[in-house]
């Protein structure tokens, strides 16, 4: 049992040292009822619950690591030109989205394989919403707006002018320019309800975790 114990306080030295100051005492102690009442139950109970506590262990040290790391950026690039801004950031992912959407068209056939940098791309959009702490749905839904509709029109700029140059030269000199126009309008109002859609759904699933409550797992 004391094994066990020295053990769990050696792997609660991976957690960053702001967590333990403040949970390490009260998850050492927790740890060391949880074992002594499953000893007393029986052996395999014990065995089962270190098992149990110890394979939790890396998945929450790395939570709140993460938790950490939000902190500590937010508090150090909160006046950064580029991170201090999330709408500059917004922009900034969605050039960046809109870069891997081409090298897709350029890489790939058409098919399936197009949507896979939007996927990455609006999951790009929930760190990017925790690290801004963006509380409403509203400003993580135009976040997510912003990123997705800049990568889209990249990638559409990218077709019309390098793809097929001589059907946007025709385009230009026909007659017909309104209901050229049109045509084009309706795709970028269809990628607009699909991007408006995506976001919602990122919007809703990046909600960030409130300042100052920690879940401490086992406790």
């Amino acid at each position: 049992m004391r094994i066990a114990i020295a053990f769990y306080s050696v792997l609660l030295e991976l957690y960053p040292s702001s967590f333990r100051k403040i949970f390490g005492k009260e998850m050492l102690d927790t740890f060391s009822i949880k074992i002594e009442w499953a000893l007393r139950r029986s052996t395999l109970s014990f065995i089962l619950t270190i098992a149990r506590e110890i394979t939790d262990l890396p998945y929450n040290i790395f939570c709140e690591h993460w938790i950490n790391y939000q902190e500590e950026f937010q508090m150090t690039q909160n006046h950064n030109l580029i991170f201090g801004k999330p709408w500059l950031s917004a922009i900034l992912l969605g050039v960046v989205g809109g870069i891997a959407l081409v090298i897709t068209v350029i890489s790939t056939t058409n098919g399936p394989a197009i949507y896979l940098p939007y996927m990455l791309l609006m999951l790009a959009v929930i760190p990017a919403h925790n690290l801004y702490q963006s509380h409403t749905f509203k400003n993580r839904f135009i976040f997510g707006m912003i990123t997705f509709m800049s990568a889209t029109t990249i990638l559409y700029l990218y077709i019309v002018i390098i793809v097929n140059p001589d059907g946007t030269s025709q385009w230009i000199s026909q007659l017909s320019i309104l209901q050229n126009i049109w045509e084009h309008t309706w795709r970028l109002g269809l990628m607009t309800c699909i991007g408006a859609i995506a976001s919602a759904v990122v919007a809703q699933l990046s909600v960030p975790k409130q300042k100052g409550i920690n879940t401490v797992s086992g406790s």
